[in-house]
């Protein structure tokens, strides 16, 4: 995402007068800029997973407050929030510095409450394999969802942003299985 911008930045101050680029010039232009583009991407990297970490450090003293479904659904809600901004109305270099953490911190903060919500959903028998089985089976899950990005490039001619885009969507089915997920605050879990 900041490389993305970055790469915007250093296109657009090429571009200046009206001129545009041409496909090779870009990739000149580009390709000279590499040391910084490569700065910018890790840099976006380091924001995102900074606010990642301050998302899982929160998630568990939320979920004590307000309750585990309640917690996920802020992070749901502001999860696709943020993706949508990020992917759709963030432009700007110094706009996404400002974005990636709160971005990090709702899409990737939630991960926490996997560990607190799965293990109290399953009787003492079942537990460490209902929790597995939870946190596998959702990989599996997920995996052909990352193929299905490339194959919306390349068949349905969409940007990387418009994937990205849509695919954040899934947040908002995320948001619907909570109707059927049990609140466990408070409870003791099951025998």
């Amino acid at each position: 995402m900041l490389l993305a911008a970055a790469e915007r930045n250093v296109v657009a101050e090429a571009s200046t007068g009206g001129t545009t680029l041409s496909a090779e010039e870009r990739q000149a232009l580009l390709a000279s800029n590499t040391a910084s583009l490569k700065r910018s991407e890790m840099l976006g990297m380091f924001i995102v997973t900074t606010g990642g970490g301050l998302g899982l450090l929160s998630f568990g003293p939320i979920c004590s407050r307000i309750g585990r479904r309640k917690a996920f659904l802020i992070y749901h809600i502001g999860g696709v929030i943020s993706a949508l901004l990020v992917f759709q109305v963030v432009k700007g270099y110094d706009a996404l510095l400002f974005m990636l953490p709160i971005f990090g911190f709702l899409t990737l903060g939630m991960h926490a409450g996997y560990a607190i919500y799965f293990p109290e959903l399953y009787p003492t028998r079942l537990r460490g394999t209902g929790t597995g089985f939870c946190f596998n089976a959702g990989r599996l899950i997920a995996a052909p969802i990352l193929f299905s990005m490339g194959w919306m490039q390349s068949s349905l001619g969409l940007t990387l942003t418009q994937a990205a885009s849509y695919l954040s969507l899934l947040y908002l089915l995320a948001i619907v299985s909570l109707i059927f997920a049990p609140e466990t605050m408070g409870k003791d879990l099951p025998e």
